[in-house]
């Protein structure tokens, strides 16, 4: 088997299905891979408050997750790639999958921003930061509003001057293949958040502005030689709220940002920023995994 594997979370709900065709739509770019449809159905323990009894529900409803399953790889098999139905059982969801990732060697999880019902609505719901720290891969969180568009898409790439930050200009590359995407470099001075008297602009923001801005010509140029439209945009302020306000004032389909970048141009405690752009963005998040973090 040739191209990525990509791991989608489902509880049977049609919102946490809104990653599957945006998964199909990322492995027909790539020319093939694997999707797994992903189901982790926690193993009941007996006990005096759980009698044997309750294994006959346990039981029924592996049942009809199995039927879920194999329904949904049958909608999705002959398009080129790869479907597999993992029913992992455990403890719970959130180790299952990470178990999973490291031992199918996935490279991307898909997931909606929260499901109906089951394990999914807080797994994915208030928990989604959990997965971005501990998941060992880039996690992909779907906005259940937004429609997926297959081409066209306008990608926001956050960088605060750090190689963690560039890494994902190589991961938009992968995404929009051909040159189809429009892709907008933003950067965010931190320097005298808010009003600064009219000295410190001279001396210490207007110095520090010049230089986010030829860093982030000087990365426009390199996407704009592997054939991509590409624009950038110097911003001042809190880097979380500029990020999420050009995001929507621009109607932008994909934020695309590292988990971290704690040094550079603005110094950014990067983490703490991803999540806060995770929870309140109105479009989908790729949050990649820097490889220089543990866990």
């Amino acid at each position: 088997m040739t191209g990525p594997i990509l791991l989608i979370p489902l509880d049977g709900s049609q919102l946490a299905e809104r990653a599957l065709p945006v998964a199909d739509s990322l492995l027909q770019a790539r020319g093939g891979g694997q999707m797994l449809l992903f189901r982790a159905l926690e193993t009941p323990r007996l006990s005096a408050w759980l009698p044997a009894e309750m294994l006959d529900i346990y039981e029924q409803e592996r049942e009809m997750v199995d039927e879920y399953l194999d329904g949904k790889r049958q909608e999705w098999s002959g398009r080129g790639y790869e479907v597999e139905v993992v029913r992992s059982q455990g403890p719970g969801p959130l180790p299952e999958v990470i178990k999973e990732c490291e031992s199918r060697d996935v490279q991307l999880i898909v997931m909606s921003s929260h499901g109906q019902s089951g394990w999914v609505e807080s797994f994915l719901g208030s928990h989604t930061e959990k997965i971005l720290r501990l998941s060992p891969v880039p996690v992909l969180v779907v906005r259940t509003e937004q429609e997926h568009k297959t081409d066209g898409n306008r990608i926001l790439i956050p960088l605060d001057g750090s190689k963690r930050a560039e890494n994902a200009l190589t991961q938009a590359i992968e995404l929009a293949p051909g040159g189809t995407a429009r892709i907008t470099l933003i950067g965010v001075s931190v320097v005298f958040q808010g009003h600064a008297f009219e000295g410190d602009m001279r001396t210490t923001v207007e110095p520090d502005l010049k230089k986010i801005n030829e860093y982030l010509e000087k990365q426009s140029e390199w996407l704009s030689n592997q054939g991509y439209q590409v624009d950038f945009v110097v911003r001042r302020g809190n880097p979380a709220e500029e990020i999420l306000q050009f995001a929507e004032e621009n109607e932008t389909d994909l934020i695309l940002m590292t988990t971290q970048g704690r040094t550079g141009l603005a110094s950014w405690l990067y983490g703490s920023v991803a999540e806060r752009v995770l929870r309140k963005s109105r479009c989908s998040v790729l949050v990649l995994k820097d490889p220089s973090e543990k866990g």
